[in-house]
């Protein structure tokens, strides 16, 4: 698995660098821990955390409850998943310095997995 680190904002998305901010985590992933780990392993300065339920839905109070949370941490900056990057309001992502991690997987050998899933395919 390689990580790598999104910056969003109103223009778009671009890969970057990690702030040398503190940020605020999270998420709504069934394996929280690996997100928090994999944050930590890229630099980010984990300050405060969210650990939401698998497939939270973020409505309107979510978002005002954790915008609040986000503040009194004293953040600026905020650090999610993909998965639940695509669930914020335009609002939120004006308001704060959002980022996303971006989980890829990549095989060292591509060829066998290529042959694996032919050989199911095929079936």
């Amino acid at each position: 698995l390689v990580s790598t680190l999104i910056k969003y904002d109103t223009s778009g998305c671009y890969k970057s660098f990690p702030p040398d901010e503190e940020m605020f985590a999270f998420c709504g992933i069934a394996e929280p821990d690996s997100f928090i780990n994999s944050a930590l392993e890229l630099g980010l300065k984990i300050k405060g955390r969210r650990l939401f339920k698998d497939h939270q839905n973020y409505t309107r109070a979510i978002i005002k409850e954790l915008s609040e949370q986000i503040r009194s941490n004293s953040s600026n900056h905020v650090v999610t998943t993909e998965k639940d990057m695509v669930k914020l309001p335009d609002s939120f992502i004006v308001e704060f310095n959002v980022y996303a991690i971006k989980i890829e997987v990549i095989f060292e050998n591509e060829l066998i997995i290529n042959d694996i899933i032919q050989a199911i395919l095929l079936k």
